[in-house]
């Protein structure tokens, strides 16, 4: 199946031929993946206590034989019929962002750079993008690293953070 492994844009350019409703150009690739179905249990009388007790009924997943990770997700409505499809796009490299001063990792790894939830029954998309347009500062995701203090955890800093201000 095609999949983004090896994103080229940082942050995901939005399409302009579909209005800004998914992401391109990108480097697609042929990759071999796990098709794995979903079928969600029905909820015992304790589990539904406080519990909505809504859930996808069913679930396509298909995750990347070589990395493990979601590359898309086929989800499925009460009546069985397609409601939401999901599109990761992903680069596999040693930094979030080729230009990264904090954020380097020793070896490579991967990072979901943008995430496409379209909506097949009415044709509203979500697009996320990571890093986001609007953020000031793309030297993120410092997984590992030992650059994040406690401060930058609290609840100003992390909405601070979250604006670009």
């Amino acid at each position: 199946m095609l999949a983004v492994v090896h994103a080229q844009n940082l942050p995901e350019l939005p399409c302009e031929s579909d209005n800004h409703r998914s992401v391109c150009p990108e480097n697609w690739e042929y990759r071999q993946l796990y098709v794995i179905e979903a079928i969600v249990k029905p909820l015992t009388w304790h589990q539904k206590i406080g519990s909505s007790g809504e859930a996808i009924p069913r679930q396509i997943l298909y995750i990347d034989s070589e990395g493990w990770f979601l590359t898309a997700s086929d989800q499925y409505d009460m009546s069985g019929k397609l409601w939401k499809t999901i599109a990761t796009f992903n680069a596999y490299r040693d930094r979030p962002v080729p230009d990264a001063r904090v954020a380097i990792s020793p070896f490579n790894r991967m990072f979901q750079v943008a995430l496409v939830d379209e909506d097949v029954t009415n044709g509203f998309s979500t697009v996320m993008y990571m890093p986001g347009h609007e953020s000031a500062d793309h030297d993120s995701w410092y997984i590992n690293m030992g650059a994040v203090t406690k401060n930058f955890l609290s609840p100003q800093s992390m909405l601070s953070n979250a604006r670009g201000n």
